[in-house]
């Protein structure tokens, strides 16, 4: 895997997540759920870039989502994607879905500071052990768990690293 120079910085911003944390299918995901009916069968997983879904951070507002009958698969470039994906996951489920997204990197993202000038962090020596050979299994993990749960209808949507993830895991859903 390549890394462009804007895969590890971005722009900090303020907000308030309103989903919660919980473990599922033994995967530590952030869960942002509608305030009002929405479809049980029906789930979008929010893989993230490599600060993971922790950091506080993220830029973009996007429209309306509307999950069609077939799978939806939208991959994003790392560019001003990097600030709090907690709120554009509740951004996604007040559009009607339950959002799942999962810490792919068991607590070990790419730090905060990574986003600082002059950081010396080395995104090379961190991705031997945080790579798809070990990040693929949680997200297969966390799609086994929700379709023990009667999610039956997958949506995903992946930022830069996570941008891998969906068509994979995807694959896996019949």
């Amino acid at each position: 895997m390549s890394f462009c120079k804007h895969c590890v910085q971005g722009v900090r911003h303020e907000g308030t997540p309103e989903g919660k944390f919980e473990t599922i299918g033994g995967i530590k995901t952030y869960v942002a759920t509608p305030t009002g009916e929405y479809p049980k069968d029906k789930a979008i997983l929010f893989l993230t870039d490599v600060f993971g879904p922790e950091l506080n951070n993220n830029l973009v507002r996007l429209p309306p989502l509307f999950l069609p009958h077939l799978i939806l698969t939208l991959t994003l470039a790392c560019v001003g994607f990097d600030r709090d994906r907690q709120l554009l996951a509740d951004d996604f489920a007040k559009n009607g879905f339950q959002v799942y997204l999962a810490d792919l990197f068991d607590g070990d993202p790419v730090p905060a500071e990574g986003l600082s000038p002059g950081s010396t962090f080395d995104i090379m020596k961190w991705f031997p052990t945080h790579g798809p050979n070990v990040t693929q299994p949680k997200v297969e993990a966390l799609i086994t768990a929700l379709k023990a749960q009667g999610v039956t209808r997958f949506g995903a949507v992946g930022y830069c690293y996570g941008g891998e993830h969906p068509d994979l895991s995807l694959s896996i859903v019949p």
